[in-house]
């Protein structure tokens, strides 16, 4: 066998052998010991059902209630024209780039309020669309001047610690989460959250496919978020490109550009699981697993495991999704040590055929 055959060999026997082809579903919340017994140490993902149920958030986190609760507090808050932030877009003066959001801040409430409105707003276009298209509806009931001037998509998801920094969220809503902590997962990693994360926006907002060096416990308060995920022997067959760093302004007239960043270039993948265009011969040997995480339930989502994220809130929330993670250090041990080699390995036989 070439190399490259041999890592299309590693890449099936992963899936066969090594992952299950499915994510496993908990009913109640295992012990510590079944947690890392059967999940941790196998690096496998689980979808605990009702995990994080017992969180006052979960009952308490009407959008109503948040507003009041955080009137006057401002976060970041990413701004993209198309909710894809750290993603790959192209310029027509820059080409294809690694696009990153812009950071601005916002009032949580007015933030709330905007998503909402924009919901609310969206829906009744629909539904008077039908209506022309029935013969129904003779003139335009809409506002067509709901916030015309901001046309981007906007998302709460600033990272490394936003829910505990006193610059986000400082310690606001933390009892309300028991501090992102779950139990059983402290002892199992015999440690506390390196960071814990909040993530508020609408349907509209997608994370790209990408893989983290940490231990991932994802708990959804409302609404529901659509994972999709490759296991980390897919290294190879996600096709990936080395990109210049460009950054979303924001004009005053709600168009958004790119612009050259200061950041350095960093590789990203281009598959896109959803888009049939990006997908090579490669992306054929990978194998894809969805999941849907609901409002009270979390994922555990190993580290190195590659994930791609949808969300959608529900009608009682207009739209409005909202979740908590809490990010685990990871161990460097045998299983990074193999995964890097590998792909350093396929790094090397890539640039061999390229000559």
């Amino acid at each position: 066998e070439t190399p490259s055959e041999l890592l299309d060999t590693l890449c099936r026997e992963g899936n066969e052998l090594a992952y299950l082809s499915f994510v496993p579903v908990l009913k109640c919340s295992p012990t510590p010991l079944e947690f890392y017994r059967n999940y941790v140490s196998k690096n496998q993902p689980v979808l605990i059902k009702g995990g994080c149920s017992h969180w006052r958030a979960v009952k308490s986190w009407a959008l109503q209630s948040l507003q009041e609760r955080l009137q006057g507090v401002n976060v970041s808050v990413e701004a993209t024209p198309n909710g894809r932030g750290d993603a790959i877009a192209t310029s027509h003066g820059l080409g294809e780039v690694f696009a990153l959001p812009q950071s601005q801040r916002w009032d949580v409430a007015s933030f709330i309020d905007f998503v909402t409105s924009r919901h609310e707003h969206r829906k009744a276009a629909i539904v008077e669309f039908l209506a022309r298209m029935k013969g129904d509806a003779s003139g335009s009931s809409i506002e067509d001047g709901i916030h015309t001037s901001k046309t981007g998509v906007y998302y709460i998801s600033h990272q490394n610690g936003s829910f505990s920094d006193p610059k986000e969220f400082g310690s606001l809503l933390a009892e309300d989460v028991e501090n992102g902590e779950l139990e059983f997962a402290k002892q199992a990693f015999d440690a506390v959250p390196e960071a814990v994360n909040f993530w508020m926006g609408g349907a509209d907002a997608v994370t790209s496919l990408h893989k983290d060096h940490y231990e991932n416990m994802y708990a959804v308060i409302r609404g529901r978020k659509h994972f999709t995920l490759f296991a980390p022997t897919s290294v190879n067959h996600l096709a990936t490109k080395e990109l210049s760093a460009a950054q979303y302004r924001e004009q005053d007239d709600g168009a958004f550009s790119l612009e050259a960043s200061d950041e350095p270039s960093r590789p990203w993948i281009v598959v896109d699981p959803d888009d049939e265009a990006t997908h090579d011969e490669a992306y054929s040997h990978c194998h894809r697993i969805d999941v849907t995480v609901e409002a009270g339930d979390v994922l555990y989502l190993p580290s190195l495991w590659y994930h791609q994220v949808r969300q959608e809130g529900t009608e009682e929330d207009s739209g409005m999704c909202i979740a908590i993670n809490a990010w685990y250090n990871m161990e460097y041990d045998v299983k990074y040590v193999y995964h890097d080699a590998v792909e350093k390995l396929g790094a090397a036989v890539r640039e061999t055929q390229l000559k």
